[in-house]
């Protein structure tokens, strides 16, 4: 079985419950940690979920469903229950968990024990071209104990749900540059992918630079990433910068780098490529200082001129 995952996404749990913490080396792994399904109405969901007790001691988890939507700075925030609309609560109605044909509010674990239960959702016909986003928590309460205080923490973990609705054609624009002359060294491109459509799309990146002969010189190949409607991501695969960098360095000569984009198994290459001429660090600030004399020059002669006229 797949290595167990637990979800970053679930520190959303600390807006609702008091005193909660996440689960790090400890509590319960989650298997997938994100479920993605396209579906249409009327249809009924059927998805698995393998839970793992990483305790060496029995633990009881409480099951919690949570709503989230995000907001226009890309922050994921779970949707109070004063604020459920008709729809959210037609999607919590016709959400089961069930674990052999029963279902299950909470699960009593085994030390390492593994389970498996099963998320089915009764999509009805009256919902349509819709997104739902939710969060299934496992909860479990831990006594923290001191001298002076006593209190009862949750440590949570779990899978966050996206589900779309209906059928409409992807829509997502590319942003894709980079410098055009640069010294040697690590290749820098500055990518940004916004989700136009209706529906969240997954998609692939891939950077392919090649030479002047067409030669594949390197593939970067980027993480999947998760769009929301509306959204719009920056990739990166460098820590704390919002820019793509080349794995292997570069010192001589003009390239070529094309964007390809993965969306549901179907590659696209981007109608946007880019031409990069690498030169010696010093031969650019010859240039440079070549470039700036001659444009002296050339003004000097001009100013001459209008004077003898």
């Amino acid at each position: 079985m797949k290595k167990y995952f637990l979800v970053s996404y679930l520190i959303l749990i600390l807006l609702v419950f008091p005193k909660i913490a996440l689960a790090q080396e400890k509590g319960i792994g989650v298997y997938p940690p994100i479920i993605k399904i396209n579906a249409t109405a009327p249809s009924i969901v059927s998805i698995p979920i393998a839970l793992k007790n990483l305790e060496d001691k029995p633990i009881e988890a409480q099951i919690s469903i949570r709503p989230f939507n995000i907001d226009q700075a890309g922050k994921i925030n779970l949707i109070l229950y004063k604020d459920y609309t008709k729809e959210i609560l037609s999607i919590l109605d016709n959400i089961e968990l069930k674990e052999k044909d029963q279902n299950v509010s909470k699960l009593v674990f085994s030390p390492n024990e593994t389970r498996k239960i099963n998320l089915k959702i009764d999509i009805n016909k009256e919902l349509r071209n819709k997104d739902f986003y939710f969060s299934i928590l496992f909860l479990l309460n831990n006594q923290d104990s001191s001298e002076n205080t006593r209190s009862l923490i949750s440590i949570g973990t779990g899978t966050n749900v996206l589900l779309a609705i209906g059928n409409s054609k992807e829509s997502y624009q590319e942003s894709f540059s980079s410098p055009m002359l640069t010294s040697e060294g690590n290749l820098k491109f500055n990518i940004s992918l916004a989700n136009t459509g209706e529906h969240f799309i997954t998609i692939k990146p891939q950077v392919r630079i090649a030479n002047i002969f067409g030669k594949v010189i390197e593939d970067i190949d980027l993480k999947e990433e998760n769009i929301l409607p509306g959204e719009t991501k920056t990739l990166s695969n460098v820590k704390n910068q919002n820019a793509i960098l080349s794995l292997r360095k570069y010192y001589f000569g003009p390239y070529k780098a094309a964007l390809s984009l993965d969306i549901a198994d179907q590659k696209t290459i981007s109608d946007k490529s880019l031409a990069i001429l690498v030169l010696p660090g010093g031969t650019i600030w010859l240039l440079t200082g070549s470039t700036l004399l001659i444009i002296a020059i050339i003004q000097r002669i001009k100013t001459r001129r209008r004077k003898n006229t």
